[in-house]
């Protein structure tokens, strides 16, 4: 996975959206911000570093999309997504601590740098099998999410510099519920998730849509992720949350 998958992928969505109209039951594309608000520790052949007091890493607005395709008859639906997770900052850390293998000096700043970018591909079903003028959805499926992580530490008045680059594949489970008492409003609840050995991910999202005029709508909501991954001497437990808006079409 490359810099470029996120513009690729946003690109791929807006080509699927138009080229799937003549095939899909129905269809829903999204583009919007998420303020995210960071916490936790990364670890990698070495000691651990606070996301906050030790890399400095702070609120900032990230770049979310998202494509949603409604199958006819026994075909899954699909349900793409795309997620910007960067930092960079100046931190430090009172003692000396190690990062893949490197000694970094205790009381001197230095410049980090993490991505933990994902791209989300579901298929899924919906259970109820509601048309789209009825009031409740439910959806179930299988979600891969694939992280691109990397990560960067630079003291410069020491040398002391390491990098650690991994794409992680995890396999989830997807869940979804949308009630739409009236045309113009959707309240909406979606969850993703994995419990396996010493390891989970979680990530729910909550979401009120307004539909002022069809097709187009306005949503905003709430997010939470929560991500434990211990492999490939990778040691990271992070939460992010915040609130999020987005704009987009359904037809």
């Amino acid at each position: 996975v490359k810099k470029t998958v996120l513009p690729v992928l946003f690109s791929l969505i807006l080509s699927l959206l138009f080229s799937s109209r003549s095939y899909a039951a129905g269809i829903e594309a999204a583009i919007g911000f998420w303020r995210e608000d960071p916490s936790g520790s990364i670890a990698y052949k070495g000691d651990s570093l606070d996301v906050r007091d030790n890399l400095n890493y702070t609120r900032h607005d990230k770049l979310t999309g998202r494509l949603k395709v409604y199958l006819p008859g026994p075909l899954p639906n699909m349900y793409l997504m795309a997620t910007s997770v960067k930092y960079e900052a100046t931190g430090k850390k009172s003692t000396s601590f190690v990062y893949n293998q490197q000694t970094f000096a205790g009381n001197i700043p230095f410049y980090s740098r993490v991505k933990l970018n994902h791209y989300d591909i579901a298929a899924f079903y919906s259970l109820t099998r509601m048309l789209p003028t009825r009031i409740i959805n439910v959806e179930l499926g299988l979600n891969a999410r694939v992280i691109d992580f990397r990560s960067e530490l630079n003291q410069g008045t020491t040398g002391a510099f390491a990098a650690k680059n991994a794409t992680i594949v995890v396999p989830m489970v997807y869940a979804g519920a949308q009630f739409r008492p009236v045309d113009f409003l959707s309240i909406e609840a979606e969850g993703r998730g994995i419990l396996y050995n010493s390891e989970h991910y979680y990530d729910v999202i909550g979401r009120v849509k307004i539909i002022p005029v069809s097709p187009i709508f306005v949503a905003a909501g709430y997010r939470w992720e929560d991500l434990k991954i211990d492999r490939q001497d990778l040691d990271a437990q992070v939460r992010i949350k915040g609130p999020f808006a987005e704009a987009g079409v359904m037809f």
